[in-house]
């Protein structure tokens, strides 16, 4: 099997963050607020449940690590982080 890459320089080498990406920063940390305030007012799980998922999660196919796309990312704060 070939693997072919292709660059294509760094990623949004000059870019200026938008309103709008201020505005979709602000929604998805309101987001993730939101979640974690309902999540720590769940009930716990029972051991028989804990177990039923990762009985679930160990059935899943995890595809080898050589058939992941790379990217490398410019996050919100600036830094450039490489993700599959």
């Amino acid at each position: 099997m070939k693997i072919e890459y292709e660059s294509l320089g760094l990623p949004l080498g000059e870019y200026q963050l938008s309103r709008a990406d201020h505005r979709r920063q602000r929604e998805a940390e309101d987001i993730a607020a939101w979640v974690e305030h309902h999540l720590a007012k769940a009930p716990r799980w029972s051991e028989e449940k804990i177990r039923e998922m990762l009985e679930l999660f160990e059935l899943s196919a995890v595809p080898p690590s050589w058939e992941y796309m790379r990217r490398r990312v410019r996050l919100y704060c600036g830094h450039i982080q490489e993700v599959e």
